[in-house]
């Protein structure tokens, strides 16, 4: 928590992650990774900063990798040591670049990266700080749904980085023109990719591998731009073997040239063993100006252990034994847990040099022999020469070889266990080198003695001066220059071997000469909220030194190229001194008002909304997205500032606006919480009159609180403020719920609850005589819920009775819901007929007087 880092840092502050124990470390609050800048002689902290998320940073390795700490896991954690691997390197402008991995899902990125979100798991990181550290330049994720780390990065033509690894994801985000777009296959595989600086996706990534365990440790381009891999493989036969006539079949070890744009595969070939399986954890790497390949590892099994219930004992096959040596090997001799440096021919077509170096087993200390190392990068230099650490003379013993002896630094082991070793070897020296020491700064007139270091017959210089005439060059072994004017002069030197490999070698080294002289240098044109390197390429040697003025909107002002991000248009004036002498740097830095506004993060309770973007400046284009690397786009032309959405689900959303105008863009989001819900009342509901109905409505987003409300209350027994409630609705009625968050988002639904009330439309004929049945009855049934049975109380079923006789009937209805009615009939019939009549006989025979 208390890592020294300078004050001005771009991060002051450690990140932690989860506790961790790797090999004989200890990580109790998780891992950062620091960049860290010295001075020349180590005696001033010039720049120091963490860089990390909020998981573990800078370790490939999680604690469950303990129990094969030192055998490895057949996958990203193949090798001892392999939990700390990861590169940095330094351009021409002394800016920071490092290659490694991480946990974090919010790992520092830059906007406009190829990949600015974490891919799933442990992801490759790429990421570029200026000379202090002051200012992460650029930061990228590079990684699928799996685990990636990143091992090796290298600088290519024109600025572009490549870089390399190792995957176990099936969705790494490869691009379609590469040598292999999906997995080989297997418990991992390597990949290589480049950027090309500006450019918001990867220029170019791609797998490397077979179909089984494969991973690349080391990418390098050579002196025609070309990227070359150093790897470990498990690939069976010759399946690695491609258009080189040298190699070894079945062995553990891979070395390939791509294209620059990683289409093409030129070549690659193994060695090794031919037993199948990798010998060495890889080192170090590098091509030559003559195109040879220069490798290193050691023997990555340790002697007298047990790997997979396999037993190794001292003097057994395993590691370095079998590997191949040249006659003039400094060392033939292995153990097996030594490191071997090889060099092979252009093209692995042949092999060079090849060598062991380290410590054999001996008797007298029961640990010897364990060389190894414990992580980090080793180098080659262009000279040839392989620099190489090593955890040396294990358990206190003493028989690491050193050289001289004695003479060197330290000739023993003073430690009671390892001890850390060097070895430098030349390995070749047959081509062309350039070099002289750097010139120190100095006022015109500056006369200059150069020191030649180069290697050749002959050498040709150019002073980068002339207005000197026929005394800007010379093809003197060492000449003397006299500067009259100030500047930066470029100093060119050729140097010349005949017979050599590359004929000819060329180095530029920069002078920089003072003269109280006031210079101009290119007005500068960048949008608002960039960063850009303002001044001059720093000269080595120079020993000047730069004052800015103003300071405000420089990341340093006594360097000669700091980083500058003024909020508006400045002029900056810049003194370099050296001595008695004075120069003034004029620089405009020119600042484009282009933004992006997104508008205000809000809560709604609608899926409809209308995006609106603002850029503050006339002719902007626009483009919105629901994706942060903006891979869609919800605007329908991009003259329109509007996009309107329609949010598919609940909860958080974001939103993207990108804003271009000329040669500037801008980039802002904004946050949308849909906090409406939905509610469900269930289907409409039948029930008899005078019959109570049950109503429940549910919540369907219960983590959305809300208030209940049933209309018409009238009809609701009891309380009609809960989701549910008893109703007695007196016809049919149709109820509605409303739901309310405590965002003031309604939701409503309906319930129909259809009363049965059926209409009986009867009628009846009386019995037409006292003593006749002819009288009937009928029923013509309407509302409720049709079809209707009918029956009459005197057993008979139908809408129609007939044949009745005078009395009282019952008609029974019910409806198709089981809803009843009863209608009620009387049958009359008319009173007996009574006569009485009174008879008068006639008077006489045969008249008609009687009545």
């Amino acid at each position: 928590l208390n890592f020294p880092v300078t004050s001005d840092a771009f991060d002051t502050t450690f990140n932690g992650g989860t506790a961790l124990n790797y090999a004989s470390l200890s990580f109790p609050q998780g891992s950062d990774m620091f960049i860290t800048i010295l001075s020349e002689n180590g005696t001033q902290l010039k720049g120091s900063t963490y860089i990390g998320g909020s998981d573990n940073d800078g370790l490939n390795f999680r604690q469950r990798y303990a129990s094969y700490l030192m055998a490895g896991n057949d996958s990203l954690y193949f090798n001892y040591g392999d939990g700390a691997r990861g590169e940095v390197i330094t351009n021409n402008a002394n800016e920071i670049i490092a290659g490694s991995c991480t946990f974090s899902q919010d790992f520092p990125t830059s906007v406009g990266a190829p990949q600015q979100a974490s891919g799933g798991q442990q992801d490759g990181v790429i990421f570029k700080l200026d000379r202090y550290a002051q200012h992460l330049l650029f930061s990228t994720y590079c990684g699928g749904s799996g685990d990636e780390a990143i091992y090796s990065v290298a600088l290519g033509s024109e600025g572009n980085l490549y870089f390399a690894g190792g995957t176990n994801s099936n969705n790494l985000p490869v691009t379609s023109d590469t040598w292999q777009s999906s997995r080989p296959g297997g418990s991992a595989d390597g990949f290589a990719g480049y950027i090309i600086p500006g450019q918001p996706q990867f220029a170019g990534l791609t797998y490397f591998g077979s179909q089984a365990y494969d991973q690349v440790y080391f990418i390098k381009t050579g002196p025609d731009g070309y990227p070359y891999l150093y790897g470990q493989t498990k690939a069976s036969g010759n399946t690695l073997m491609i258009n080189a006539t040298y190699g070894q079949p079945n062995s553990g070890q891979f070395i390939a040239k791509l294209s620059p744009n990683l289409s093409d595969l030129l070549w690659s070939t193994v060695f090794g063993t031919g037993d199948g399986k990798p010998n060495i954890s890889p080192t170090a790497f590098m091509v030559d100006v003559c195109n040879r390949i220069y490798i290193s590892g050691w023997g990555r099994i340790f002697g007298n252990s047990v790997v997979n219930g396999v037993p190794y004992p001292w003097g057994s096959v395993f590691g370095t034994v079998g590997l191949p040596v040249t006659p003039d090997a400094i060392q033939t001799q292995t153990d097996g847990q030594d490191f071997y440096v090889a060099v092979f021919s252009p093209n692995a077509s042949g092999l060079d040099y090849a060598t062991f170096f380290g410590e054999l087993h001996y008797a007298g200390c029961s640990f010897s022999g364990h060389d190894h190392v414990d992580g980090g990068t080793s180098r080659f230099d262009p000279q040839g020469n392989i620099i190489q650490s090593v955890c040396a003379s294990c358990g206190s013993c003493q028989q690491f070889p050193t050289s001289p002896n004695p003479g060197a630094w330290s000739n023993s082991n003073n430690s009671w266990n390892c001890n850390n070793a060097v070895f430098k070897i030349k390995l070749k020296s047959d081509f062309a080198l350039a070099g002289f020491e750097q010139p120190t700064s100095g006022c015109a007139p500056l006369a200059v003695q150069f020191k030649n270091t180069g290697r050749g017959t002959s050498f040709e210089w150019d002073f980068g001066d002339p207005a000197s005439g026929s005394s800007n060059s010379s093809t003197q072994a060492n000449p003397v220059h006299t500067f009259q004017h100030s500047g930066i002069y470029p100093i060119r030197q050729i140097a010349c071997l005949p017979g050599s490999c590359n004929g000819c070698d060329t180095l530029v080294r920069h002078l920089l000469v003072l003269s109280d002289t006031t210079i101009r240098l290119d007005t500068l044109k960048i949008c608002k909220g960039e960063w850009i390197q303002a001044g001059m390429m720093p000269v080595p040697g120079s020993n000047a030194t730069y004052q800015w003025i103003p300071a405000s909107g420089l990341s340093a002002s006594t360097i000669p190229n700091p980083m500058a991000s003024p909020s508006a248009t400045t002029d900056y004036i810049c003194l370099v001194s050296h001595g008695g002498c004075t120069d003034t740097l004029l620089q405009r830095i020119e600042v484009s008002n282009i933004g992006a506004f997104a508008g205000n993060d809000t809560t709604v309770c609608s899926p409809a909304f209308t995006l609106t973007g603002n850029s503050g400046a006339r002719g902007s284009n626009f483009q919105w997205s629901s994706s942060p690397l903006f891979t869609d786009t919800l605007n329908s032309t991009f003259s329109d500032s509007t996009a309107t959405i329609n949010l598919l689900n609940f909860g958080s959303h974001f939103f993207y606006l990108k804003v271009i105008n000329a040669e500037c863009e801008a980039i802002d989001s904004i946050f949308i919480d849909f906090q409406g819900t939905e509610i469900e009342a269930g289907g409409d509901r039948e029930i008899c009159k005078g019959d109570t109905v049950h109503l429940q409505a549910v919540n369907l987003f219960a983590s959305h609180p809300v208030t209940w409300n049933w209309q018409p209350s009238a009809a609701i027994l009891g309380n009609n403020q809960q989701p549910n409630v008893t109703a007695l609705p007196d016809s049919t009625t149709l109820f509605i719920v409303t739901a309310t968050t405590s965002w003031g988002c309604v939701a409503t639904d309906t319930v129909k609850v259809e009363v049965s009330r059926i209409e009986p439309h009867a009628g009846s004929l009386n019995c037409s005589c006292h003593d006749l049945c002819n009288g009937s009855a009928w029923v013509a049934p309407a509302g409720g819920f049709p079809p209707y049975t009918v029956s009459f109380s005197n057993g008979v079923a139908g809408n129609l009775i007939q044949q009745l006789c005078p009395g009282e009937y019952l008609a029974y209805i019910t409806d198709s819901l089981g809803c009843d009615t009863t209608v009620h009939f009387l049958i009359t019939a008319p009173s007996e007929l009574k006569v009485e009549a009174q008879i008068t006989p006639p008077l006489c025979h045969g008249d008609s007087t009687g009545s």
